[in-house]
């Protein structure tokens, strides 16, 4: 299992929010759960994402750009 770190994909900062896969990449993950980056301001609301999604996505340093 990996976890992963959520970034603002602008500014390449850290939302300081982290996920920690299980392994069923089918599962929906966070539904509804809002990240607000703290340097620009952009808000972004998970939806409709699941554990594959976000693996799939993920650099060499288990980030995550939002």
């Amino acid at each position: 299992m990996q976890e992963t770190e959520f970034y603002c994909k602008k500014y390449k900062k850290s939302m300081k929010m982290s996920y920690m896969a299980t392994g069923n990449l089918d599962t929906p993950i966070m539904v509804g759960m809002t990240f607000k980056c703290h340097t620009c301001k952009k808000v972004s609301i998970m939806k409709k994402y699941t554990e594959g999604d976000i693996v799939a996505k993920v650099d060499k340093d288990n980030r995550y750009y939002l």
